[in-house]
């Protein structure tokens, strides 16, 4: 039931990138507790907004879930200051 929920899982437009990639994360070791990070990269990666994959996928240092976060986090910041000075 848990892979079946894992392979129907999505990023919804208000769904913020990190809560998502955590709740990945969290479905994936419920799974199975000693899956690979790589494995579970390939799963998040999968199923991000095409836009975020569009960027993410150009940074070099995707190869641990902590690489993936920092990175993801960079991207929301740039975005969000990026919203903040069209609003302006």
């Amino acid at each position: 039931m848990l892979k079946l929920l894992l392979q129907k899982r999505k990023q919804l437009d208000d769904k913020q990138t990190i809560n998502y990639v955590n709740e990945i994360e969290s479905l994936c070791k419920r799974i199975n507790p000693t899956m690979p990070e790589s494995e579970i990269i390939h799963t998040v990666m999968k199923d991000l907004k095409p836009n975020i994959i569009r960027q993410i996928g150009i940074m070099e240092n995707n190869n641990t879930l902590k690489q993936l976060k920092d990175n993801l986090r960079k991207f929301d910041l740039i975005e969000f200051m990026i919203a903040r000075e069209l609003d302006q």
